[in-house]
């Protein structure tokens, strides 16, 4: 059974209080959680939909992986185990990049945000049992439109898509330059319609 650390939530360090994680779920406790968001070198972002056994946006298309942090990990190591569970791809620890620790109120989460760069086509993933049901690599701008048309079907980003995948490609131009993160070619870039931002 998953067990999970209880959080402040002004500031989202532990509490002291580890609970099953239906009784975080079910009390609506703060807890720590990881998202990561995989793009590739077209600027493409890997969405998946959520498996109808998931007991929270059943069916739903995601922009990013992840989970919330169990007991006894940091947010690095579940941020790793996440990645490889849900999409059968392991990453070395410099492929990534930590961009932001961020506070969703709805939710009762404090999150820790990751991005990486992966290429390889969307029926190459592995999706985990139970979790995901496929893969599919979208643009931004067609992220944005099924996001604007079909609201109930997307959970786009974490609060903003549009304002968070320029943040994306910032951090990994910066960490490229910087020689912290290696790009096999640039990202191709996106011109977007002035509405979508």
């Amino acid at each position: 059974m998953e067990h999970i650390e209880v959080v402040s939530e002004s500031t989202g360090e532990p509490t002291g209080m580890v609970l099953p994680r239906h009784e975080i779920i079910s009390g609506g406790h703060w807890c720590q959680s990881t998202n990561i968001f995989v793009l590739n070198s077209e600027g493409q972002v890997l969405c998946h939909k959520r498996s109808m056994e998931k007991d929270r946006f059943p069916g739903m298309w995601f922009t990013h992986v992840g989970g919330h942090v169990t007991h006894g990990e940091t947010y690095d190591q579940s941020a790793h185990k996440e990645v490889c569970e849900e999409t059968g791809t392991p990453l070395r620890k410099d492929q990534l990049l930590f961009w932001r620790k961020s506070k969703h109120p709805m939710m009762r989460m404090w999150i820790h945000e990751f991005v990486t760069i992966v290429d390889k086509k969307a029926e190459e993933f592995n999706p985990q049992q139970g979790e995901v049901d496929e893969f599919r690599w979208f643009s931004p701008e067609e992220i944005f439109e099924q996001s604007r048309s079909n609201s109930k079907d997307w959970k786009a980003g974490t609060h903003n898509f549009m304002v968070e995948y320029y943040c994306l490609r910032a951090v990994i131009a910066a960490a490229s330059s910087q020689g912290t993160f290696s790009l096999k070619k640039p990202l191709h870039v996106w011109t977007l319609h002035p509405v979508a931002l």
